[in-house]
């Protein structure tokens, strides 16, 4: 009897004092979904600017590509 009083009082001292607040099932909810909502927005407008990046990047090499002709064409430069 006094052992399963002491063991009782030391798992006593060791419980926290007061228990974490837990989130309502519609907030966890709510927030996992603005999460996703964000992760899909940034991941649209990464491959939005990676396309333009590209068609800049092709729109450039193809100028380089005639200017380089226009100057092998041209004699005297």
């Amino acid at each position: 009897m006094a052992l399963e009083k002491l063991v009782q009082t030391k798992i006593s001292a060791a419980m926290p004092v007061r228990a974490a607040e837990k989130q309502a099932p519609s907030h966890f909810v709510m927030s996992v979904t603005y999460v996703f909502l964000l992760i899909t927005v940034l991941a649209l407008f990464y491959s939005r600017v990676r396309k333009i990046l590209i068609l800049f990047e092709c729109w450039v090499y193809s100028n380089l590509i005639q200017l380089e002709s226009s100057v092998r064409a041209s004699p005297g430069l």
